[in-house]
């Protein structure tokens, strides 16, 4: 008896290795210390712990914009069809030891990213959760481990960040930040994207 496979409805999670980051790497530091820095007051939105920018960082030419302007250059000529993306939101994280994000989504836009700045060991995972996870645990209980891993069956899954990586995401998909276990800071750089299709 023949059988086949037909995933339905998936959930594209977009990586993208941003060329020769190490080159770029100590000035994006810089810039993001120097702005906390200049804004030590934390904005608490997802964060538990931790200092969070504010979001206006796509306003104006910076070393992060420019960065996260080639990730999306790569992304748009691979994957894309509509004209234009715009952003409606840019800011920084910087989690201690202990810090974390709890489970969110990004509202009022089309995708969001994450462009990992600073990823010392054991510095907190990005968890994925399965906007069916409620209604299928059941079924995905049922599978077996091969099955899953095959066809990325999952209730939540994780991507370890690196240095240089950056992820884009349908904004609706809900996710959090494990806890930093790291003696050193986790940085990463946040985003929101508008799709015009015009």
């Amino acid at each position: 008896m023949k059988s086949d496979i037909i995933n339905l409805f998936p959930s594209s999670v977009h990586l993208i290795d941003i060329e020769n980051y190490d080159v770029v790497k100590d000035e994006s530091l810089s810039f993001i210390y120097q702005e906390q820095e200049n804004n030590p007051s934390s904005i608490f939105n997802t964060n538990v712990g931790g200092w969070q920018s504010d979001s206006y960082y796509h306003q104006w030419d910076n070393i992060i914009k420019k960065i996260v302007d080639k990730g999306l250059s790569q992304h748009s000529e691979l994957y894309l069809k509509y004209k234009k993306i715009t952003y409606s939101a840019l800011w920084f994280n910087i989690n201690k030891k202990g810090n974390y994000n709890h489970s969110h989504q990004h509202p009022r836009c089309d995708l969001s990213g994450v462009l990992w700045i600073k990823t010392p060991p054991n510095c907190g995972r990005l968890i994925f959760e399965s906007p069916y996870s409620y209604l299928s645990n059941n079924h995905l209980d049922s599978l077996n481990e091969e099955y899953k891993y095959d066809t990325q069956n999952y209730t939540a899954f994780n991507f370890n960040p690196v240095e240089g990586r950056m992820l884009i995401f349908p904004s609706y998909l809900r996710h959090h930040v494990e806890p930093n276990e790291s003696d050193d800071e986790r940085i990463s750089v946040s985003f929101n994207l508008d799709i015009v299709n015009r």
